[in-house]
């Protein structure tokens, strides 16, 4: 497990919280995402720009990268989720371990706004770097089982976002950005249910093992 160095607590702004809990308070949507993630399976990379499609209802989560071949459902009431590969027709099913407890000594270092939508702004020190994310507690949703989305990095530092949706996220290393995902769009409009289910057709495979890649 990687090693965390968490900095100091700093008191939440209550007027910031209640606003973006209010902002997305039973939220369905879309959620659109943009950045460069910088990591491929936790290691440091070059850097591959993504755009993300975010779907929420309920608990129901639905993510689909630019490309449009690579899908995740979540169904965070039924503990299970499904990785689509558009391309071959098929899936991955995998069931949801428990989401990780909120981070107690992650810095709050103030607040922004991100596509429209207040936040607040959360620091740690990681093994990958300093990490900014700005969160938006109105919305806690749990990705693939954890409270880090799936776009993010495989550190372990992904109690922080128990604390909310992530609408920015950058890490530092080295004096050099090594990621930055950020929302560019954040819509409400309903969502078809037919949106979290496997498509007709598509063939279940065994899970990709990618321990020690």
């Amino acid at each position: 497990m990687i090693a965390l160095v968490l900095v100091a607590c700093k008191a939440r702004d209550p007027d910031v919280a209640d606003a973006a809990a209010l902002a997305l308070e039973g939220f369905e949507g879309e959620i659109d995402l943009a950045g460069d993630i910088g990591y491929v399976f936790g290691v440091a990379d070059s850097g591959t720009h993504t755009e993300l499609k975010v779907e929420i209802k309920g608990d129901n989560i639905r993510v689909e990268r630019d490309d449009a071949r690579w899908v995740t459902i979540v169904d965070a009431t039924a503990k299970k989720s499904w990785t689509l590969d558009t391309a071959t027709r098929t899936y991955v099913a995998d069931r949801l371990g428990e989401p990780a407890p909120a981070a107690k000594d992650a810095k709050r270092t103030g607040s922004a706004n991100v596509a429209g939508i207040p936040c607040e702004v959360w620091e740690v020190d990681d093994a990958l770097g300093h990490r900014t994310v700005c969160l938006a507690p109105g919305l806690r949703k749990t990705f693939m089982g954890r409270a880090e989305p799936t776009w993010s990095s495989a550190s372990d530092d992904e109690s922080l976002f128990a604390k909310g949706f992530p609408l920015r996220d950058v890490t530092i290393a080295a004096g050099q950005t090594m990621r930055r995902v950020e929302a560019t769009r954040v819509v409400r409009r309903p969502i078809s249910d037919a949106d979290f289910v496997t498509p007709a057709g598509y063939v279940e495979r065994p899970p990709l093992n990618l321990r020690g890649l």
